[in-house]
């Protein structure tokens, strides 16, 4: 019997983030992309979020103060990612 060599393949579909800069827009795109699906929820079934009361502005500016301590400039990344 043959054996068949397979070739592994890299099957990821989304960025693998390596840098703070790249974690820090991996994890504002997620925080967005969740707010905005749980807007669209709220249209279409009228049943609030699990946590209605999070503030995500908030705790964009608490993220982006932290990833700070990282060495990434807020403003530049702001002006390129925004």
């Amino acid at each position: 019997m043959g054996r068949s060599t397979k070739t592994k393949t890299n099957m990821r579909t989304h960025m693998v983030p390596t840098t703070p800069e790249q974690v820090l827009k991996r994890i504002m795109h997620d925080m967005s992309t969740h707010l905005r699906r749980s807007k669209e929820t709220y249209t279409l079934t009228k049943e609030l979020p699990k946590f209605p009361m999070v503030d995500y502005e908030e705790l964009r500016r608490i993220v982006q103060a932290n990833f700070q301590y990282l060495g990434v400039q807020i403003r530049k990344w702001k002006r390129d990612n925004t």
